[in-house]
């Protein structure tokens, strides 16, 4: 079971020598003042923020120690075939802040043209 971090007890202005939980929760603290609910998850290598479905941002050390939020555009690569991803630098928490909140507005926004989920227990289409 994951623990929680509470990003309301981290400061949105990051520091040098910080953690990937302190980066993680100043991010959370900006989406959260946008009026986003989120949680923080940490992990082994990574801490990520969840934030809507197909939008979950990573914060993660380079292999110059340098510390990323990392996140999917919904966007797959026709050459390879795999997911493009976009990342911003976790000493600009408020620019990734207001980049993820612009990707959650578009999956917010293509949630209309959706068909409705049938009732639960009806039969669902072959």
């Amino acid at each position: 079971m994951s623990r929680l971090i509470d990003a309301a007890s981290a400061s949105a202005r990051v520091s040098p020598g910080r953690e990937l939980g302190e980066v993680a929760a100043a991010l959370a603290l900006e989406l959260k003042r946008s009026g986003l609910r989120v949680d923080v998850h940490p992990g082994d290598r990574s801490v990520v923020v969840s934030v809507w479905r197909d939008l979950l941002v990573r914060c993660v050390s380079g292999p110059d120690g340098a510390l990323h939020y990392v996140w999917w555009t919904g966007r797959t690569s026709r050459r390879t075939g795999r997911p493009v991803l976009t990342s911003c630098s976790a000493d600009h928490p408020g620019a990734a802040a207001a980049r993820v909140l612009a990707r959650y507005r578009e999956l917010r926004a293509g949630e209309a043209g959706l068909p409705a989920l049938p009732a639960l227990g009806a039969a669902l289409p072959v």
